[in-house]
């Protein structure tokens, strides 16, 4: 993501778990919302979208219990809806059944993105498939979405989709190399929609200039009351609440393609991470075992480097007694 900067990053079978033993700011990254959805009763799953700020990213509710997540973006010239999921692998027809039935009810009438991996062999050429392939095929051609990837995504399967409801919206996609030491390849892609507003900027709340205080007074000086139903006093509370908080709470002004690096990654680093993109699409032009060799070992470079790039780090601020050693230990510290 440092190196390529995108919009929009999705990813599958997460294995996050921020109730338990994961603290969520360790997976927060600057210039993007994040939003994700754990699973809940055993290990593994989960999914999570990461967003650009700057597309003013809502959260679709959802009251499904299946691993599936949606986003909107505002900031287009039409609303468009990113969902991710994460089927299991053998998953019963009920429960199948009732994740068709709920992304149906997500995506209808809505231009959407719908991405992840579905654990289903399918032969999308010949759209044939087994039986639970053959409900995912039903699904998608009762919405009427185009499917995008052709190539395997793990090993000589197709898990990993990529469903759109407009035709001609997605564009130049491509599936690359494992993202770190999963067995899943990456898929990139882009996503045609018009941004007339095109911001250089936006702003967003200031938080640490806050004045709380004097927000809480304001806030115990509304008055609902009267002759209102549940809906007028909402809209009231509402208005009289957004006021109070433009008093309260400053906002301040923020690039819209902004991101800031780690404070480990170093030029070496990125400058292999391109190597290593290049000698995985070097080993799908020439798939010869001496080119897979090279791909395989630059995977492992990359992963030292970075490996020692965190660990060097953590010593300077150890043995310099910055004040980034307190954020740094609450970061690996399990809320």
């Amino acid at each position: 993501m440092v190196v390529e900067k995108p919009d929009i990053v999705g990813i599958s079978e997460t294995w996050i778990h921020t109730k338990t033993r994961d603290f969520e700011g360790e997976y927060e990254l600057k210039g993007y919302r994040m939003f994700k959805k754990d699973r809940i009763d055993k290990e593994g799953g989960g999914v999570l979208l990461y967003i650009r700020e700057h597309l003013d990213p809502i959260e679709c509710k959802s009251d499904s219990n299946h691993e599936m997540l949606g986003v909107c973006l505002n900031k287009l010239d039409k609303k468009l809806h990113i969902y991710i999921v994460y089927r299991p692998p053998h998953q019963s027809t009920d429960k199948d059944d009732s994740l068709y039935s709920s992304l149906k009810t997500a995506i209808r009438n809505k231009m959407c993105i719908l991405m992840g991996d579905f654990n289903c062999n399918i032969d999308w050429q010949a759209r044939t498939a087994n039986s639970e392939g053959q409900r995912l095929l039903d699904f998608a051609n009762e919405e009427f979405l185009t499917q995008w990837v052709k190539k395997p995504t793990r090993g000589n399967n197709i898990l990993d989709l990529v469903f759109s409801t407009e035709e001609n919206i997605v564009t130049k996609l491509d599936v690359g190399e494992k993202l770190g030491k999963g067995d899943h390849n990456m898929i990139r892609f882009e996503i045609k929609v018009s941004n007339p507003r095109n911001q250089k900027s936006f702003k967003k709340l200031n938080f640490k200039r806050a004045n709380f205080d004097r927000l809480r007074a304001e806030i115990r000086d509304i008055n609902t009351s009267g002759n209102m139903n549940v809906e007028d006093i909402w809209q009231s509370h509402k208005a009289s609440f957004m006021i109070a908080q433009s008093y309260c709470i400053p906002q301040t002004e923020v690039k819209a393609n902004k991101t800031e690096n780690p404070k480990w990654f170093t030029r070496n680093i990125e400058k292999a991470i391109k190597n290593r993109q290049k000698s995985y699409r070097l080993s799908k032009m020439q798939p010869n075992q001496e080119n897979k060799r090279k791909h395989y070992l630059m995977c492992r470079q990359v992963n030292k480097m970075i490996r020692q790039a965190k660990l060097d780090y953590e010593d300077r601020i150890a043995s310099t007694g910055s004040p980034r050693l307190t954020s740094l230990i609450r970061s690996y510290t399990v809320m």
